[in-house]
């Protein structure tokens, strides 16, 4: 077995995206299609639009993600 490496959060590194890498979450998201999905900061503001929530609302992801 190999250990990981832990961040001082004391979460593996590689669940901590780094700039310009996209999440496990944000993948999840997209690959689910077929639901409307969006992720919400602690604030209340779309961090995160799918394809499925795109096709329902008729909303692109940048427009929403500005």
């Amino acid at each position: 077995m190999q250990k990981r490496e832990q961040t001082d959060s004391g979460m593996p590194d590689e669940t901590i995206p780094q700039a310009g890498q996209t999440s496990d979450a944000e993948r999840l998201v997209d690959f689910v299609a077929d639901t409307a999905m969006a992720v919400l900061d602690e604030v209340g503001r779309i961090k995160s639009w799918n394809v499925g929530a795109e096709r329902i609302t008729g909303w692109p992801r940048l427009e929403v993600l500005h």
